[in-house]
C-alpha cells in the first residue's frame, strides 16, 4: 500500500524506521517538490512503519532514564504538579549535600525537541557519574532536574503546545497553564527558602543550529561573569565544536531563561541544540559541558 506525504519546509527530511529503534532519513531523492513542499509516496506494509521529524524520546524512554537516575542512593524524587491530563511532573534532585546550593535543568517545553532531550540526558549523566569531579560537586551542589515540563505534548505529537493549546515557553508570566505553574513554583520554592543560592538555569530545546540564548554581559547575575567563562571553557576544550551565543532572543518575552533571570538573579541560559547535530557529539559536548560547569561552580569564590 502506498500512502503521500506532503512535509513543509525545505530544510530537514523526516525519519523512517520499522521497529522504533533504528532511524533512517528518508532518501532525498524519493522527494518531488511542489512550491514549499516536499512530497513522497511511501510503501507501508506488512510491516509497521514509523515516520517522525526526529527519532523520538518519548515518555516510555525517558521515563525509564528518571526511574534509573530516582534509584541512585544520593537522589531524591518529588511529583510537583500534573499536566493537562494529570501525567505527573518528576522534579529528580541529586546531591550528597544538605547545602542549598541549586543548579537548576528544565527540558521538553517543546515535544519534538530531541536533541535538547539527549543534551539535558548527557548532563545530569555526567554530574551523577563516578568521576572525582562529580563527587565533589555533589558534596557542595544539590543539582534539580525537571527533564519534562510538557508530557501531554509529548504523548499527543504537539509541535511546541501544551494541551491547551499554549506554547509553554511564553506562558512563564501569566502561567495559564499547569505545567510551567507547577515548574516555575517548584523552582521558586527551594530557591528562595532561607539560605539558599541558585547558580545557574538551563532550559534545553532544540533549533536549527547549536546556540546559547543568554542574558547580556552587562546583566547583572550571581555568579557575575559565569556565562561567559562557561562558554569560553566549552570552545576552549572543543576547538572545533561550532556554536553560537545570542543575548539579544526574546528579550522581554515570558521565557523560562527570562523568568530565572529576573525571580532568581542567576544566568538564565537557554541551550539549543541543532535539529542534525550528530547524536554522539551531543553526548561528548554535553558530558564536557558539565565538567566546565562544575569546576566553575566549585572555584566560585562566593560560594
Amino acid at each position: 500500500m502506498k500512502f503521500q506525504l506532503t512535509y513543509p519546509g525545505l530544510t530537514a527530511l523526516p525519519k523512517l524506521s520499522h521497529d522504533g529503534v533504528k532511524w533512517t532519513p528518508l532518501r532525498s531523492n524519493a522527494w518531488s517538490l511542489a512550491g514549499s513542499n516536499r512530497v513522497a509516496q511511501l510503501e507501508v506494509g506488512p510491516q509497521p512503519l514509523w515516520v517522525f521529524a526526529h527519532e523520538p524520546v518519548g515518555l516510555k524512554p525517558l521515563g525509564e532514564w528518571m526511574d534509573a537516575k530516582a534509584k541512585l542512593p544520593f537522589a531524591k524524587e518529588k511529583t510537583i504538579g500534573e499536566s493537562i491530563e494529570k501525567r505527573p511532573l518528576r522534579q529528580l534532585t541529586f546531591g550528597e549535600t544538605t547545602n542549598a546550593n541549586f543548579v537548576f535543568l528544565i527540558g521538553r517545553q517543546h515535544p519534538p525537541e530531541i536533541t535538547g532531550t539527549v543534551g539535558l540526558m548527557s548532563i545530569v549523566d555526567t554530574i551523577v557519574g563516578d568521576s572525582a569531579l562529580a563527587k565533589k560537586f555533589r558534596r557542595q551542589f544539590q543539582t534539580v532536574v525537571i527533564p519534562l515540563v510538557n508530557p501531554d505534548g509529548v504523548e499527543h505529537g504537539h509541535w511546541r503546545s501544551t494541551l491547551g493549546g499554549i506554547d509553554p515557553n511564553r506562558d512563564w508570566e501569566k502561567f495559564t497553564q499547569p505545567e510551567p505553574r507547577a515548574t516555575s513554583e517548584a523552582i521558586a520554592t527551594l530557591a528562595k527558602a532561607p539560605g539558599a543560592r541558585t547558580f545557574l538555569f538551563v532550559d534545553f530545546h532544540s533549533t536549527g543550529e547549536d546556540v546559547f540564548y543568554t542574558q547580556k554581559d552587562d546583566e547583572l547575575t550571581f555568579p557575575k561573569d559565569f556565562t561567559t567563562h562557561w562558554l569560553g571553557a566549552i570552545r576552549t576544550r572543543f576547538p572545533d565544536y561550532k556554536f553560537k551565543r545570542d543575548a539579544g532572543h526574546n528579550v522581554n518575552q515570558p521565557t523560562s531563561k527570562h523568568w530565572a533571570w529576573t525571580t532568581l538573579g542567576c544566568p538564565g541560559i537557554t541551550y539549543e541544540f541543532g535539529y542534525g547535530t550528530d547524536r554522539a557529539l551531543i553526548r561528548k559536548i554535553s558530558s564536557g559541558a558539565a565538567e566546565e560547569m562544575m569546576k566553575l561552580l566549585l572555584a566560585e569564590p562566593s560560594r
